[in-house]
């Protein structure tokens, strides 16, 4: 995007891993740093959006987890990352129509939404739901023609990589 003249607005929750990655966007840069699991710093990061062509989530966490062993704290962990701040993020941008119309959104799912993954059904069922509420998304909103899609990568060798077991099939 930053090679083809857009406006670029990031963030995530440590400002020096932010502002290495702008330094490498060839284009204007906005940051934001702040923690989308926090109610309060969701909502804020929505009201100061100017309006959008476009908005991709890519936050995400594994914390790979026996289910025998699940429980509230280990659910919430994850969704609170993985589906419920990119849900409700989105829908606070829709609220305050901060999406042009025809606007794209594309949320980071995986392979794990519809494959196995030792100790990785929380992840998978957050993965899963991401799908689901795009599919909603544009039904809802088809007058506008705003559209969501999700990418669905493997695994990819990153910091969270070290995070999981191997695949199960």
């Amino acid at each position: 995007l930053g090679k083809q003249g857009s406006n670029v607005i990031l963030n995530g929750r440590s400002k020096e891993r932010l502002e290495e990655t702008a330094s490498r966007i060839n284009t204007q840069t906005m940051l934001y740093s702040c923690d989308l699991s926090i109610p309060g710093q969701r909502d804020a990061l929505a009201d100061a959006m100017p309006k959008l062509d476009g908005v991709c989530h890519s936050a995400g966490i594994i914390h790979p987890f026996p289910i025998r062993y699940l429980n509230d704290a280990q659910f919430d962990k994850v969704f609170d990352i993985d589906a419920k701040a990119p849900i409700l993020l989105t829908s606070r941008l829709l609220g305050k129509k901060k999406l042009n119309d025809e606007a794209s959104i594309v949320f980071i799912s995986s392979v794990a939404s519809d494959r196995a993954m030792k100790d990785g059904s929380v992840y998978s069922a957050s993965k899963a739901a991401i799908e689901a509420f795009s599919r909603c998304i544009t039904h809802e909103h088809a007058n506008k023609k705003i559209r969501a899609n999700c990418l669905k990568p493997g695994l990819v060798e990153t910091p969270i990589f070290d995070q999981t077991d191997a695949l199960s099939t």
